[in-house]
């Protein structure tokens, strides 16, 4: 025997081989293979071995390199290879397997196994997997802390594995509040009890709630192929009744990675990795009123006075329903996680949500009773969706480094139990939730469309449904008595719709899902497939970022003088694309010099005549599908471009890094709103001061999306 000194060509560092006679001194070449931050394979190239050799002795102070589990690049072997399955071996620090030889034309394949038991070190954790090419085999790779010098080592062996969690969490809500107040100051700049004179009246509050769970976790890996989890928590909360507190939760997930087994291995270099999940579980929901069970009473101060104080009243006690309890969320999952050249990342996601047991009115409840009716687990709700990522990521030679990221997401939730209910506007079963009921609209009405008398008028009639002018001969419209309000009545340059149902009457019959008369589902107001693309691209100090999102659907009614015409005309103001293209007969203007200019009609606008809705949506404006707002959009939320100094050159002057950047965010959007001034992310009621109600909820009057531009420097030291 013998000792061999072997030199990494990539690190630079020493090892040494002992062997029995007849292994060269040197082997014919080493290869390094990068495979993260801290595994690194490496294989030795030997001339042949004789056969005969079957002892390998392994020693040596660096030994504690990386990994020496070799087999991740696979070699082309001839068919006159000849492998030798587990040689024997001895190791001096038992450490070092040598796991099988090849032997094939020339060259000598050495395969060695790092096997250091576990139990020699502390503080693991992070786990990877590694696949021999060659026989399929599935090892599992483990950072193992506690190491002297601190070094780093890779624990390998076949992975199957099992693990468990058991804990418990409390938390606790207590809250306590009082108030006072004082009238007539006597000095306003000094505000204080003591300064005033008038009543003083105080109040207060008081609330609490609690929940507690105990919960478990089960992990168990067979080849580091097959995955499964399983979860069960026990979990209690205190705005239930006591018999209905506590309740199960399981969920469980299971995982394939299909790229490991043996049989995928020939399509590795295509398909570089490919792992299936699906997943089920329950998981309970607690956000309700701590009271809700509970009948209280509200108090108040009358106005009656007694000793010259006012007497106090307590109102009926509600309506409750004794058995309310959790509402019971369910979520099955099915995923895929896909790597395409080590390079295209794709991961897939398809999901269904059901909300049982959720929380609504009850049914039957008679209307004499003197209460509103008690809320009880008698709904149901349905979410489907699904969710799409890719990344990509690559380094050229020329020092250019670019990724690229790509999402798009869709959900779409319906109402599967809501009692027997069947009003438009309320919730209903089989409703979908954020949709719209409108009316479709043919196009304007114009002059020919009506009978006119002697004087050129208009002929005026009245029925049951309301007033409407007389259509011309062989113009058997429906009528829209039912549409009119007050003194506007549909004619030239109104909205004529469509009467779905062939009754010949424009309405919407009771409002009922069983009886709509010519409405329909025009529109939804939820935000569907929104999506998103990110480029970033770095090369030789320069740096390039884009970011641009948007929404593939989603409509809005408008609800303001920006987004409809003639919404209030005592605001003063419109949208110009609205006063630039409604509909009018022609006129004439006298200029300066006393000339006249004949204005030509404008018959083909977009929107009709001029006509007041008095803050409403009425008349022309009821909800239709013609001025309904398509808010779907792209938009370029940033734009950076920078460059770093090279850092020869701010060292020179003790700085770590300087870099000059200019920004833009949101300078660009491509929108379908026809110029109306809105932002296409606007939601009524929704702005910096409020989250609700805001402008009364008119569209178009909240907080936009700012435009900025900046010019910057980020200094290091």
């Amino acid at each position: 025997d013998y000792t061999v000194s072997l030199q990494d060509q990539d690190t630079g560092k020493m090892y040494w081989l002992v062997s029995s006679k007849g292994i060269p001194k040197k082997p014919s070449r080493i290869i390094t293979h990068e495979t993260g931050p801290v595994k690194k394979l490496i294989t030795l190239f030997f001339p042949p071995l004789p056969e005969s050799v079957k002892t390998v002795t392994l020693r040596g102070s660096e030994m504690s390199f990386y990994d020496v589990a070799i087999g991740n690049v696979k070699p082309q072997l001839s068919q006159s290879a000849r492998v030798q399955e587990s040689p024997q071996y001895v190791c001096k620090d038992n450490a070092l397997k040598l796991d099988r030889i090849i032997h094939d034309e020339g060259l000598t394949w050495m395969y060695f196994t790092y096997t250091a038991p576990v139990s020699d070190y502390v503080n693991i954790s992070g786990s990877t997997t590694l696949v021999d090419p060659l026989t399929g085999k599935t090892y599992e790779l483990m950072k193992v802390g506690g190491i002297p010098q601190n070094s780093e080592k890779l624990y390998m062996e076949k992975g199957t594995s099992l693990s468990f969690l058991l804990g418990f969490q409390a938390v606790a809500y207590d809250y306590t509040g009082v108030w006072g107040k004082k009238m007539t100051l006597i000095d306003i700049s000094n505000p204080q009890f003591d300064l005033a004179t008038g009543t003083q009246t105080s109040g207060g509050s008081a609330s609490w709630s609690s929940t507690a769970g105990f919960f478990g976790r089960v992990n168990y890996t067979y080849k580091d192929k097959y995955l499964l989890e399983g979860n069960l928590r026990y979990d209690g909360s205190s705005k239930f009744p006591s018999n209905l507190q506590w309740r199960w939760f399981p969920s469980v997930s299971a995982g394939w990675r299909v790229t490991q087994e043996p049989w995928m291995q020939p399509f590795t270099d295509v398909l570089s990795s490919l792992k299936l999940r699906a997943s089920w579980g329950t998981i309970g929901d607690q956000t309700v009123s701590s009271s809700m069970y509970i009948p209280t009473m509200g108090s108040s101060t009358t106005y009656w006075i007694h000793s010259g104080v006012k007497d106090q009243s307590f109102a009926t006690p509600g309506a409750v329903y004794p058995d309310i309890t959790w509402q019971d969320i369910e979520t099955y999952d099915i995923g895929a996680d896909i790597s395409l050249f080590n390079q295209f990342n794709i991961t897939f996601d398809w999901y269904r949500r059901n909300t049982n047991n959720m929380i609504i009115g009850m049914e039957g409840v008679s209307y004499n009773i003197g209460a509103s009716a008690p809320n009880g687990n008698f709904g149901s709700l349905r979410t489907d969706g699904w969710e799409l990522s890719i990344n990509w990521g690559r380094s050229f030679s020329n020092g250019l480094n670019i990724s690229a990221t790509a999402s798009i997401a869709d959900a779409k939730t319906k109402i599967t139990e809501y009692g027997t209910s069947k009003i438009l506007s309320g919730w209903y079963s089989g409703k979908t939730y954020g949709e719209i009921w409108g009316y479709k609209v043919d196009r304007l009405f114009q002059h020919d469309d009506f009978a006119h008398d002697a004087n050129g008028k208009l002929i005026e009639l009245k029925d049951k449904y309301g007033k409407y002018y007389q259509f011309a001969e062989g113009k058997n419209y429906a009528t829209q008595g039912k549409i009119a309000s007050g003194t506007l009545i549909s004619g030239p340059g109104d909205v004529k719709f469509v009467d779905l149902n062939g009754d010949g009457v424009i309405d919407n019959g009771k409002n009922l899902t069983d009886d709509h008369g010519d409405l329909t589902v025009i529109g939804n107001t939820t935000p569907r497939y929104e999506y998103s693309f990110r480029i970033d691209a770095d090369w030789k100090g320069f740096d390039f970022s884009i970011f641009l999102q948007g929404i593939g659907k989603r409509n809005m009614l408008g609800s303001s003088s920006m987004t409809l015409p003639g919404f209030n005309t005592s605001d003063g103001a419109m949208a110009q694309a609205i006063a630039g293209d409604f509909w009018y007969d022609s006129y004439d203007i006298t200029n300066a010099d006393g000339s006249t200019t004949t204005i030509p009609a404008n018959y083909d606008a977009f929107y009709p005549r001029a006509a007041n809705c008095a803050g409403s949506s009425i008349f022309n404006m009821v909800p239709n599908d013609r001025y309904m707002l398509n808010m779907a959009y792209l938009r370029i939320k940033n734009i950076t471009l920078g460059y770093t100094l090279p850092r020869h050159l701010t060292q020179r002057i003790n700085m770590e890094k300087a870099r000059f950047y200019v920004s833009l965010e949101n300078f660009f959007t491509f929108d379908h709103l026809k110029g109306l001034p809105l932002d296409p992310e606007e939601i009524a009621g929704y702005s910096s001061f409020n989250t609700s109600n805001y402008n009364s909820s008119r569209a178009g009057v909240g907080s936009p999306a700012f435009k900025t531009a900046a010019i910057g420097v980020q200094v290091t030291f």
